[in-house]
């Protein structure tokens, strides 16, 4: 299953003539499954984030079970972090994995997860998501984020630490909306 969490995204396939039933925000998800949908037989395994966060979670929700595990900056590009990570994941066969760990790392440690046949839960990249569940950030007030500008708001909170990502992210723009025209008018891209 692959959800858009995208406005932008979902502006860009709407300029082509399509349209995307619903955006689901994976900090939207991510507070949905947390507060209705994971019971005390489910286990949860979040990958990121400080120990404080985890406890924090741990304290809203102490009936769940939940493990954690905060790799090393820089953890995707060594292989022998990847399989040591991959393989505690397995070892606690968890029902769902939070991916925190941000963009690209997440999808690709995802990617990595569901390769691996010991790997039966659910993987969920929702890159800040944790702190926003436990209140150590706040998200975009609903008006900037039906504008589309959630980014703009997150950036302006961390400049420092998100601008070179969402200067990157618009830079790629102008292929991914010509990859998606392409792709939606039958094209090979």
């Amino acid at each position: 299953m692959s959800l858009c969490d995208s406005r932008v995204l979902e502006l860009i396939i709407k300029l082509n003539g399509k349209k995307i039933p619903e955006i689901i925000a994976g900090s939207t998800l991510t507070e949905k499954l947390f507060n209705d949908d994971l019971h005390a037989n489910d286990r949860i395994f979040l990958v990121g984030g400080t120990n404080a966060t985890a406890n924090k979670i741990r304290a809203l929700y102490g009936d769940l079970n939940i493990e954690h595990h905060n790799p090393s900056m820089g953890f995707i590009y060594k292989d022998a972090e990847v399989k040591k990570l991959i393989d505690l994941v397995c070892l606690n066969n968890p029902t769902h994995v939070f991916l925190a760990v941000g963009s690209p790392q997440q999808e690709i440690l995802a990617r990595k997860l569901c390769q691996d046949r010991r790997f039966k839960g659910v993987a969920l990249c929702i890159g800040a998501s944790l702190l926003f569940l436990v209140g150590e950030e706040k998200r975009a007030p609903q008006w900037l984020q039906s504008l589309r500008l959630e980014w703009l708001y997150r950036m302006l909170q961390s400049p420092v630490r998100l601008g070179k990502r969402y200067l990157s992210n618009a830079l790629a723009i102008p292929a991914i909306y010509w990859n998606i025209k392409n792709s939606l008018s039958g094209r090979r891209v």
